[in-house]
């Protein structure tokens, strides 16, 4: 043994064993040191066996002596992250006999004044159940405990196997794809388990998941770490926490319950601790390790957020007991040593050279012309995809090194855009075009991500996409070029050879229609989708649900961009005019909002089809749209619901997206061809002349002065108190017509709407002047009820306070046929119903009948004016009777007129055909002209027509469960 010891202290070592020559006879010769390396022999299980030896027959103090400085030198020359192979320390022990038990190991029955950490220095992997004499003689290392610290306070748990059992055990569990850590964890604490890891699954969302989980022994030692931990049964951070959380603590703590964001820094994920807790802990970081910290609140949880600032401190302090494929958890560049922080200013200019200057200068993006952009290209091909990958970036792109309102410091810049790994050959032939950057696979390889992160492709990329962009990730590109000119990377000529960048976002036409940067968004957040539904019957033959076939184009886009916290709303409303459409806001199961943009009429379908006929898709989505383009093609052909079609249809719908198993990848060749368009925009004129002209008939301000004059009313605050208000404009909606409502705040651009669960409305509100000036420009001159004494008092307020010069107009006398004042007021106080009686229900004969019936109070109840006046005009209008009706209830007497001859139903059709109505009554029409078309032809009573009154009647005004929203894009 002594010619193989690798111990730095060798007198001591020769004086014991003269000691041990002399006092027990032996002969232990003196060797030379050997310091070969300790793989290349097996010298610590030998070291290990001649322990066992001397514990067995030599066991008084000099042998106890001469095995401890044997230990504590050794520990002195091997490194820290190996203690925890071999671990001793001094322990008092009971002086009463142990009891006789066969569990006990017999090696430990000798060393009463040493304790050694497992069984023989080892696992006691699969040893028998200890007594309770060896589970007391059991402590935790200084080591062991920090890393126990840290899986405690990340994702960690103490427990009592059983109500029996008095002492706690440790728990442990991670996803199998981070089973590496979990490995190394039980390989630190084996000392304390006598199971291996073990597979554990769960179900989250009707999904199997799988995990990895470790248990260690029930021992005193962890029932004293519980009651640290759990004082009142509930996980908290402990007030010792200071002395607790050392390097190797942090860094189980950090990969654990750390992430790092793309935008750099460490997120410490403390949600299940109460803010007093995250708090202490913040004090700790900010005062022990002088992190700079803030914390971070989601969904009423506290998370800790480690600026990056501080990684240059964190990083070589932890870095030591990090796990290497858990370098991510600190941050972009962040796993580097120490120096490459502080000597990056001194490396800055070393990274490129001139030589960066001198490939700049083949660029050339004067006019959009790009020929040098990428050099494989042959120069008679006009390159034109520097617009695709602005939108493509824009898109599903994110900038690594950019701060939110602040400069790129010492992180260089760069480019991440992630694809699903069944687009690998479209990035690769991408990445072959452009010429920059290289792929990296996720852990998971379901995606892969098109990583531009050397400093010339950066900025000479970003240079060139700049000139497109269109979203607030804009300016954080401006701010990697204003990187590269602070650190010296190019030159006044470069510089003059910049757009100008300031004013060209600002400048950027709103026609989609010229270049393909909407192609490149789409990549990135567009979806298609083909609508089927079958045909479906009940037992007697009735149709219990109607065949629907359409189509689907989506953009879903969330509200605000995470750095610059600007919102998306001004580009997705461009992108949604110019497809015809409504921007809408979703809400997702997650509780996050999303802008969200959707296609589905003939117009807007169509506009979507010349589009990308014209700038196509290059990734697995161009195959979707060709297959949705063919059952576009049938809806415009209006041959969708032949019968021949629907095998066709149904099967391209459950062919599409991820049901996609077949990929063909010609079209790629195209990628960065300019394929020469003969004006997109005069292909959807037809469509946008529709557009126009539904805009230029829409009569807002009439139809916007009816519905005020229905449902609407004006707050003005009477006498000025402490605080004084502007006046509000309200108009109330029943909470079904919501959708109404905000795009009428959508087009006025001020205001808010103020829900009422208890009436189940809800309640459209202006109340800035700007708002208030554009619905008086609106309506001024269109009311005709009693109602303009309001309007009459919000324009002297007006006046009075903000120096305008309104004047107020009288009431509209003109035929009501001329404009959609109409429409407005039957939105707020009109019904339509079918009346359909039945013999078996005891009348004489079978009666079919439409109705169209408004009601309005009789007198204005601030100027007692009457409403006989405009309610008579409406009824000669409709041709029906005007007459008066009292509610039992609250004997209120109200005007009232039905209108339901077949002279009154065509003026009904014909008015309503030309005027629309906007809320949910539309819906109703539009079922209610159905009958009211067979009964002006005479087809009720037939046997279809029976059954189309009852088809009817099923889903009308109460009864109706769907709502579509299209017809909202024809208000403006």
């Amino acid at each position: 043994m002594n010619s193989y010891l690798r111990i730095p202290k060798l007198n001591k070592f020769n004086e014991l064993i003269d000691i041990l020559n002399i006092r027990h006879g032996l002969k232990i010769d003196k060797h030379p040191i050997q310091l070969q390396d300790f793989n290349k022999d097996n010298w610590l299980a030998g070291f290990i066996y001649a322990l066992k030896f001397l514990f067995k027959f030599f066991y008084n103090v000099e042998v106890l002596y001469f095995l401890a400085i044997i230990l504590f030198t050794y520990f002195e020359y091997i490194e820290l992250s190996s203690l925890y192979l071999m671990y001793v320390v001094p322990v008092r022990v009971s002086k009463s006999k142990p009891k006789k038990s066969s569990t006990l190991a017999e090696d430990e029955k000798i060393c009463k004044d040493l304790v050694l950490w497992g069984t023989n220095l080892g696992s006691s992997l699969g040893n028998p159940r200890l007594t309770n004499v060896v589970r007391n003689m059991i402590k935790i290392p200084p080591f062991h405990y920090s890393v126990i610290v840290g899986l405690l306070l990340s994702d960690g748990w103490l427990t009592f196997s059983s109500n029996k059992n008095k002492n706690a055990r440790l728990g442990f569990k991670q996803s199998l794809d981070r089973s590496t850590y979990v490995w190394i964890v039980f390989n630190i604490l084996s000392h304390y388990c006598s199971n291996g890891p073990h597979l554990v699954t769960s179900t989250r969302a009707g999904k199997t998941h799988y995990a990895l989980q470790i248990f260690t022994r029930s021992l005193p030692c962890f029932t004293e770490l519980h009651s640290l931990f759990y004082p009142q049964g509930i996980k908290i951070i402990p007030m010792n926490i200071y002395n607790l959380l050392t390097p190797v603590a942090f860094a189980h703590l950090i990969m654990g319950d750390g992430s790092t964001r793309p935008t750099g820094g460490i997120m410490l994920h403390t949600n299940s601790y109460t803010i007093k807790d995250v708090v202490m802990l913040m004090n700790v970081l900010m005062i022990k390790y002088r992190l700079d910290c803030t914390m971070h609140m989601n969904e009423g949880k506290p998370k800790i957020f480690i600026r990056e600032r501080s990684s240059v401190f964190l990083v070589p302090l932890i870095k030591p007991y990090f796990i290497p494929s858990l370098y991510y958890k600190l941050g972009v560049r962040l796993h580097k040593d120490q120096e490459y922080y502080l000597n990056l200013a001194n490396k800055k200019k070393k990274l490129i050279g001139n030589s960066f200057i001198k490939n700049y200068t083949t660029l050339t993006y004067k006019g959009g012309d790009y020929n040098t952009f990428n050099k494989k290209n042959n120069e008679s091909e006009k390159f034109d995809i520097a617009p695709y990958l602005a939108g493509l970036i824009e898109g599903k792109g994110i900038i690594n090194g950019v701060r939110k309102n602040k400069k790129i410091n010492n992180i260089t810049p760069s480019y991440e855009i992630k694809f699903s790994r069944l687009d690998l050959p479209y990035v690769k032939i991408l990445i072959e075009k452009v010429g920059y950057g290289k792929i990296k696979f996720c852990k998971n390889r379901d995606n892969v991500i098109w990583e531009i992160s050397d400093n010339f492709s950066v900025f000479k990329l970003t240079c060139i996409i700049c000139e497109h962009m269109r979203t607030p990730m804009y300016k954080s590109a401006l701010q990697i070029i204003n990187w590269f000119k602070d650190n010296s990377y190019t030159t006044p000529e470069i510089e003059s050879d910049f757009p100008l960048l300031n004013q060209r976002l600002e400048a950027l036409p709103l026609d989609f229609g010229n270049n393909s940067w909407l192609a490149g968004f789409i990549e990135g957040l567009g979806s298609f989708g083909i609508i089927f539904t079958k045909k479906e019957m009940d037992e007697l033959g009735k149709i219990t649900k109607k065949r629907k076939i359409g189509c689907r184009f989506r953009i879903e886009q969330r509200m605000f961009d995470p750095i610059t916290n600007e919102s998306y709303e001004p580009i997705l409303k461009n992108i949604a005019l110019f497809l015809g459409v409504n921007l809408t806001i979703v809400k997702r199961n997650t509780g996050k909002e999303y802008f969200n943009i959707t296609a589905k009429s003939r117009e807007s379908i169509t506009i979507v089809k010349n589009y990308l006929n014209t700038y196509p898709l290059f990734s697995s989505k161009y195959l979707d749209y060709k297959d949705w383009e063919i059952v576009v093609d049938f809806i415009l052909r209006q041959t969708h619901y032949d019968e021949d079609n629907f095998d066709l249809i149904e099967k391209l719908k459950n062919g599409m997206n991820n049901n996609r198993k077949n990929f063909n990848w010609a079209h790629l060749s195209k990628l960065g061809k300019t394929k020469k368009s003969q004006d997109l925009l005069e292909k959807n004129l037809k469509y946008n002349d529709i557009i126009v002209n539904s805009v230029s008939c829409n009569n807002l301000g009439s139809y916007l002065a009816g519905l005020f004059e229905g449902d609407g009313h004006i707050w003005i605050q009477k006498q000025k108190g402490k605080k004084t208000h502007n006046p509000r404009f309200c108009i109330t909606f029943g909470l079904k017509n919501e959708a109404l409502a905000k795009k009428l705040l959508s087009i006025i651009g001020s205001g808010f709407i103020r829900y009422k669960p208890k009436d189940n409305a809800c309640v459209l509100v202006v109340s800035p002047v700007v708002g208030l000036k554009k619905i008086i420009n609106l309506i001024n001159g269109e009311l005709r009820t009693p109602k303009i004494h309001q309007l009459y008092n919000l324009i002297d307020w007006l006046n009075k306070n903000h120096a305008t010069n309104i004047n107020k107009l009288p009431l509209n006398k003109n035929n009501l046929e001329n404009n959609s004042w109409l429409s407005g007021f039957v939105d707020a106080d009109g019904s339509f119903s079918v009346q359909y009686t039945k013999t078996e229900e005891g009348a004489k004969k079978r009666k079919i009948s439409c109705r169209l019936r408004i009601e309005q109070r009789i007198l204005d109840p601030v100027t007692n004016d009457s409403y006989f006046d405009i309610l008579n005009e409406i009824s000669l209008f409709l041709n029906c009777n005007l007459l008066t009706r009292t509610q039992k209830s609250t004997n209120n007497t109200y005007y009232t007129l039905a209108a339901s001859s077949k002279v009154s139903l065509d003026i009904i059709i014909n008015y309503f055909n030309k005027y629309p109505l906007f809320s949910s009554k539309y819906l109703d029409y539009k079922d209610w002209e159905k009958v009211a078309y067979l009964i002006i032809n005479n087809e009720h009573y037939t046997e279809q027509g029976i059954t189309t009154v009852e088809f009817v009647r099923s889903q009308m005004n109460t009864k109706r469960t769907e709502f579509n929203w299209d017809h909202l894009n024809g208000l403006y």
